[in-house]
């Protein structure tokens, strides 16, 4: 196996904000442990707070909106179904200018409409690195009042994972190409 070859996990990444918050590691988030239980609690819904964060250019999904059978009651002539790994609509398609997001569904008066959106990214292998940083940042932070009992280290790990989202969101956007409106 070479060097770049590893594999990400959610254990590994769980196991890195414990390391963080000085507290021992687990082999599984079903471990009978207490840092198990927590990083268990506090794993997907940071992840997906993360993610909704910033547009990602790993969590970037475009898709065509199929039309709901009924339209909304007023204001608009069209209702679309957003997709199931929908954490945040970016724009429904440059066309549409006008439109709102009503729970899970899309309304505005154009018809057909392709949605760019931040998706529901669960396999850690597809997280770009920098990402990683910042998500195991925010788990530390979020896990170290209940592991630790320790506002200064929550504060600490807060700070941390401030400068670990700004770094990540600097590297992805470095990424992407220009932008015209």
């Amino acid at each position: 196996q070479n060097v770049g070859d590893t594999m990400a996990s959610e254990i590994e990444i769980c196991n890195r904000a414990l390391t963080k918050l000085g507290e021992k590691t687990i082999l599984s988030l079903d471990d009978d442990s207490k840092p198990a239980r927590t990083m268990s609690i506090f794993y997907a819904p940071t992840r997906d707070y993360v993610l909704r964060k910033h547009p990602w250019n790993f969590a970037i999904a475009r898709k065509p909106l199929a039309q709901n059978a009924t339209g909304p009651e007023y204001d608009y002539t069209y209702s679309y179904q957003l997709p199931s790994d929908c954490l945040r609509v970016l724009i429904p398609s440059r066309e549409v200018w006008e439109y709102g997001i009503e729970g899970r569904t899309l309304v505005t008066d154009w018809p057909g409409p392709n949605l760019k959106y931040i998706r529901q990214v669960v396999d850690p292998n597809l997280f770009d690195v920098s990402f990683m940083e910042a998500l195991v940042c925010r788990l530390a932070s979020e896990a170290a009042v209940p592991l630790t009992d320790n506002d200064a280290r929550h504060t600490a790990m807060e700070q941390l994972y401030q400068i670990s989202i700004r770094d990540a969101k600097s590297n992805d956007a470095m990424e992407d190409g220009p932008k015209w409106l």
